[in-house]
């Protein structure tokens, strides 16, 4: 039996997480459906929260990564509105 709605599958393909999102219509579901797929390793910083500069001698520096803002993982909210298809 198929799954209405937003499926979201994670599939690990030459050693990268790739998620995929199968999408069904379901009449038990609303108009405007959210799913979240949590934990994706930041792509910037690979998931090390930041970034570590050498400002002296034993002296270092952290920037903290400004796409996951340090917490070396994203969050990713796919939202679907179903609406009439009435061109064509």
């Amino acid at each position: 039996m198929e799954k209405a709605g937003a499926v979201i599958q994670p599939v690990v393909t030459m050693g990268a997480l790739r998620h995929f999102v199968e999408i069904v219509a379901d009449i038990h579901k609303p108009r405007m459906e959210s799913e979240q797929v949590r934990g994706i390793p930041c792509p910037r910083c690979n998931g090390r929260g930041g970034f570590i500069e050498q400002t002296g001698r034993d002296e270092f520096m952290e920037t903290p990564c400004g796409m996951c803002e340090g917490a070396g993982r994203l969050k990713a909210t796919v939202t679907i509105e179903w609406s009439p298809d009435n061109e064509g």
